[in-house]
């Protein structure tokens, strides 16, 4: 899976850009996620990682989604705008 890194695009207007990405481990079924936020300058603004006990890998990716929404609308919401990018 590649990184955050190289699938992050800055937006295109005053929004704030989510990354989010979970990985399962196959060799001890634990899972984690990570999460970045930024500007439309592609400045962090605020971002974390933190282990999950979910073992399959559509509940994590559910999982990360969830919780990067859940943090977002803490946030100022008239900075929102939704786009939903999968990779494979």
């Amino acid at each position: 899976m590649p990184s955050l890194s190289t699938q992050r695009k800055a937006p295109v207007t005053l929004q704030v850009c989510l990354n989010v990405d979970g990985v399962v481990s196959s060799s001890s079924d634990t899972s984690s996620i990570k999460e970045l936020f930024r500007d439309r300058n592609d400045i962090w603004i605020l971002g974390f990682t933190k282990a999950i006990g979910i073992p399959d890998v559509l509940h994590t990716e559910l999982w990360t989604v969830l919780t990067g929404l859940e943090l977002g609308f803490t946030m100022d919401s008239k900075l929102w705008r939704f786009n939903l990018t999968v990779n494979k």
